[in-house]
């Protein structure tokens, strides 16, 4: 069971993935939601296609939190905008729960996949500085890379 504050986590993702938009920042929160809070979450928010990447499949997505949450690291490879990319990781409290998420997003032609694999350091990075701010002791997201195989996957997403 989960602290009230969950609520509050719940709140930010859905004004960070309000149904019309997933940006990385939005998954790092959604991932952050027990699947109870997530299911419902999805039940009264349709996902909605903004371009031919986009997450349109709620089973999809939730293999998609299942490996954020693996990884601490989330990726937005035109999901959102098409000519945009972005990276995000979650920044914990004393406790280890989420308190907020940090990212980063470029232009796909100045933020080529292997300058996120690069600028997701730094990230993560800023993420543990503000994690041990919030008195969090032990934080070190594993870095998974977008591959081409995962952010090819039609099924799911509107073509």
């Amino acid at each position: 069971s989960r602290p009230p504050r969950a609520s509050l986590v719940n709140e930010a993702a859905s004004s960070a993935a309000d149904g019309r938009r997933l940006p990385a920042i939005g998954k790092i929160l959604l991932a952050a939601l027990s699947d109870e809070q997530l299911d419902a979450y999805l039940a009264r928010r349709p996902l909605v296609a903004l371009t031919p990447k986009t997450i349109t499949d709620p089973e999809l997505l939730k293999r998609e939190i299942a490996a954020i949450r693996k990884s601490g690291i989330a990726y937005d490879d035109g999901e959102y905008n098409a000519e945009a990319r972005c990276v995000a990781v979650p920044v914990k409290d004393f406790t280890g729960e989420v308190r907020v998420a940090i990212g980063i997003s470029g232009a796909v032609w100045r933020l080529s996949l292997q300058a996120l694999e690069e600028k997701s350091r730094l990230v993560c990075q800023a993420a543990e500085r503000m994690s041990a701010k919030f008195g969090f002791a032990g934080f070190a997201p594993k870095e998974r890379a977008p591959t081409s195989k995962r952010r090819g996957e039609a099924n799911g997403r509107v073509r």
